[in-house]
């Protein structure tokens, strides 16, 4: 509910899931099959994985993220701060 309530948390989300490859369409596909198809155990099972996979996509994406922060960093920190500064000035 709260991306659903959120407007600008739902297009980020979505940017997010797509970065890393998540499979949205698929899984908002399963639920509304399983609504269509009146199986509401099989709607709320197809509703949990679609929570969990959009958590895992935003973990993924963070985890991706933070590993390239951490690589800026180490990079500032061989090369020297001063140097990384002027090149991204440049």
């Amino acid at each position: 509910m709260l991306i659903r309530r959120e407007s600008q948390l739902s297009p980020l989300v979505a940017t997010i899931r797509q970065e890393v490859g998540g499979k949205l369409l698929l899984e908002h596909t399963k639920i509304l099959e399983m609504i269509r198809r009146r199986e509401p155990e099989g709607a709320a099972e197809a509703m949990a994985s679609h929570i969990k996979g959009v958590m895992a996509d935003v973990e993924t994406f963070w985890e991706k993220m933070y590993h390239s922060e951490a690589r800026n960093l180490k990079k500032a920190s061989d090369r020297g701060l001063k140097e990384v500064v002027e090149e991204d000035l440049s």
